[in-house]
Formats: C-alpha cells, structure tokens, sequence
C-alpha cells in the first residue's frame, strides 16, 4: 500500500509505502484510511481550514476489483463544524480509477497560491 502526499505550496508529488507494523494495518483502506492517518499523523490543534489540515481521498479495500458495490471513494480530512474527523464517500468510476492506477490514497497537504490541476495516469503523476 502506498501513500501519495501532494505538497501544494511546494507543488511537489511524494509516494511514501504505508507503514505496516500490524497485521491488520493490511486491512486499513477508505475510511478506516483516513481515520488511521488524521490519528497517527495529524496533530488535534491544528485548525481545519489551516494548510497544516489534509484533504485525504482513499478508495475503498475492494476499490478496483468487480466486486459489487465495491467502487465507492472515501474523501475526508478535518471538519471545520466540529474539530473531529469527517469523511464522506462517493460512487462513480473514480475509486475504481485510482486503484487500478494502484493508487491506495492520496494526501493533499499545504496551500497553492494559484489554481492547480493534478493529473494522474499510467506514468505517475
């Protein structure tokens, strides 16, 4: 499982492997993605609207696969309403998409000065 991380202020592309010290972290994808990293990897204080927040988007564990219903995309980070984690999940094509690119999620960190495009395909990103 692999973790693409999106800097926009510095508009650099990282692709860091998830760290799997249990055997369930293998199970970790979608939501369950977005919780574990917005626990481990994001600090409480930081304030949602802040560039130190991440926007996370995370196919689901089935994600790519014919299984049915298995083509749901999980987007979250930290809600401005509450200070909590939140995510919400979306069907279409775009889960299927990202995992059959083998990309298991994406973290969009900082803050662009200017509208920026991210491109994902068979060469990267």
């Amino acid at each position: 499982m692999d973790i693409m991380r999106i800097d926009m202020t510095r508009g650099s592309v990282a692709v860091e492997p998830f760290p799997l010290s249990k055997p369930q972290d293998r199970m970790v994808a979608g939501r369950a993605f977005i919780d574990w990293f917005m626990t481990e990897r994001v600090s409480p204080r930081i304030h949602p609207l802040s560039a130190a927040s991440p926007f996370i988007v995370a196919p689901g564990l089935l994600g790519g696969t014919a299984a049915p219903s298995a083509g749901r995309l999980s987007i979250g980070g930290k809600s401005p309403l509450t200070g909590g984690i939140k995510e919400a999940n979306a069907g279409g094509t775009a889960a299927y998409q990202l995992a059959r690119l083998g990309v298991d999620a994406i973290v969009v960190e900082g803050r662009a000065d200017e509208w920026k495009i991210l491109r994902l395909d068979s060469k990267g990103a």
